[in-house]
Formats: C-alpha cells, structure tokens, sequence
C-alpha cells in the first residue's frame, strides 16, 4: 500500500473493494456468515460452490474496519472512507486519499 502512495501522488486516491469484516468481527465468524450464503449463489453447481469455499477458506482473511482505516493512515494516505458495504457484509469498498 505504501507504494500505491507514492504511485498516486500528492493530489491521487487509491480504491479498492475487498473482503472485510465489521470491526470486532473475527475470521471465524467472518468464514460462517461467508458459508450461509450458499443458498443466494444458484448459479453455482454444489462442485463449484465447493471449490470457491475451499478458496476462501483457505485464501481469504478479511480485515475490519479499523484495520484498512490503519493501513492506509501507515501507507501515508491523508483520509480513508468507506464507501460501499456489499448486503452481505462481507466486503467494503474504501477509499483512501494522498
């Protein structure tokens, strides 16, 4: 992130939609709410749901919010928002500005 920084300069901003958890949320129970969505993704066989999960499970540790707010204050940025939060509350979208 740090070099994102110096990349988009003194007047740039840098924005990114992740997986993300409210602040007080942990993996576990980010990867729980992460599973009781299956029922929403139809267009996905039972083989494929399974191979995303697997994905997840084994790839995905979702910052909170606070977490993304100290990345990017570290990184240098001057002001960092949230701007989206996906229904399912498992990702955000955060901007954050030189």
């Amino acid at each position: 992130m740090r070099e994102i920084r110096g990349i988009v300069g003194d007047n740039g901003l840098f924005m990114i939609y992740e997986n993300a958890s409210p602040d007080g949320e942990d993996r576990d129970t980010w990867l729980r709410r992460w599973d009781r969505q299956k029922q929403s993704w139809t267009v996905f066989t039972p083989e494929e749901w399974d191979a995303i999960t697997a994905h997840v499970h084994a790839n995905d540790f979702p910052e909170t919010t606070s977490q993304w707010h100290s990345l990017g204050r570290q990184a240098g940025f001057s002001l960092v928002r949230e701007l989206f939060v996906a229904p399912t509350d498992l990702w955000r979208m955060y901007c954050f500005q030189a």
